[in-house]
């Protein structure tokens, strides 16, 4: 089959970044593999895109950079131009079916958890993102929450539905060299021995409950290192700040709004624990990363979350912020327990693979050739 891949996101730098570094692990992974098919990237600049890619792929001109332009008529004119058996897309497809379509969803807690997404979600996200789901040959999601969710709220079919879970890069997040990274964080940011928390600011990643477990022990007298949260303000930053100065814990908590790829997995490294009390997630990247680099975590037991860490983290419950105190204190005071969830961790880490994924996909593309 010819195969075209909706790849709008391409150069999106904040906006739809994790379905872009989805779509490079899986395909860069599924272009190392021999296959019959044939590969079309759809962009809205072939001039932009990287040269390292392998297998060769084509990178068609999408024609444009407007949603309504893409999926009113764009896609559809590329897929009959590069004569395309079948098109990936990413949640929602094209207003008309003019091919087999595949569709990406990595999850639908617009739907679950519907109290964290505007209030028009469930009157415009959701019936385009149900009806294109109905209307796919095949379906991709990210684990088995996801997966189990689409057949229980939507009538999903299991036989469609292709698991193809998110990786991490082993090259980039790794052990490394510990004292390296501490020396390194140390010397740009001046924190060492950290709580670290790594996600956008909105009320779903909890973030709230964290500074409240946090101040609680302080309250009670306990020595804790500074909390460093790393991610970018959004919805919901302003009540966190707020609730940071009601606690008076200005010079206790360390906002990092904009790392780079190269920090990132030193900031995991030189970290004591990483706290993610996210309410709901389809995956959890962060946890995944963490564990990669030796970091141990805190994490809910909600949703997809102890899918992705196993039995390696401290597993606490998002709606009860007393339980993220408690796990706390045993990663802060408990150094052989913080030690064996390093090593489990890293062994858990290993389950994921883009290469375990790609080839799920390729075999899932098989059925439908």
């Amino acid at each position: 089959m010819r195969i075209g891949i909706d790849y709008h996101v391409l150069h999106h730098e904040w906006q739809g970044s994790g379905i872009r570094r989805y779509i490079e692990g899986l395909y860069r992974a599924v272009l190392k593999v021999p296959s019959h098919h044939e590969w079309v990237f759809l962009v809205e600049d072939p001039t932009r895109v990287p040269q390292d890619w392998p297998g060769r792929p084509e990178w068609q001109d999408l024609g444009t950079t407007s949603r309504v332009a893409r999926l009113g008529w764009q896609i559809n004119r590329c897929i009959r131009k590069n004569q395309l058996d079948c098109c990936h897309m990413q949640f929602v497809a094209p207003l008309f079916q003019t091919c087999k379509e595949v569709v990406s969803v990595h999850d639908i807690l617009f739907d679950t958890h519907p109290q964290f997404f505007p209030r028009s979600a469930p009157f415009t996200l959701a019936p385009l993102i149900r009806r294109s789901a109905h209307r796919a040959s095949l379906i991709l999601t990210i684990s088995e929450y996801s997966k189990r969710m689409l057949m229980e709220r939507w009538g999903i079919s299991e036989e469609r539905i292709c698991l193809t879970p998110c990786a991490i890069d082993p090259t980039i997040f790794n052990p490394g060299d510990l004292s390296q990274s501490r020396k390194l964080v140390k010397e740009t940011y001046d924190v060492e021995d950290y709580i670290l928390s790594v996600g956008r600011i909105e009320p779903r990643k909890n973030h709230q409950s964290l500074v409240r477990s946090y101040a609680d022990l302080k309250t009670r007298g306990k020595s804790l290192p500074k909390l460093v949260f790393v991610g970018g303000k959004d919805f919901g930053y302003r009540e966190l700040a707020a609730l940071i100065q009601e606690k008076g814990l200005e010079k206790d908590v360390v906002f990092l709004h904009s790392v780079s790829d190269v920090m990132l997995p030193h900031l995991y490294r030189a970290a004591l624990v990483m706290a993610y009390p996210s309410f709901a997630e389809g995956f959890g990247i962060p946890p995944l990363e963490a564990m990669a680099c030796g970091c141990p975590v805190i994490t809910s037991g909600t949703t997809a979350l102890p899918e992705v860490v196993g039995d390696s983290g401290w597993l606490i419950d998002p709606e009860k912020w007393p339980t993220i105190s408690e796990a706390l204190l045993m990663a802060i005071q408990d150094p052989s327990g913080r030690q064996e969830r390093i090593r489990k961790g890293l062994v858990q880490a290993t389950q994921y693979s883009w290469e375990r994924s790609a080839k799920a996909l390729l075999e899932a593309y098989d059925r439908l050739d």
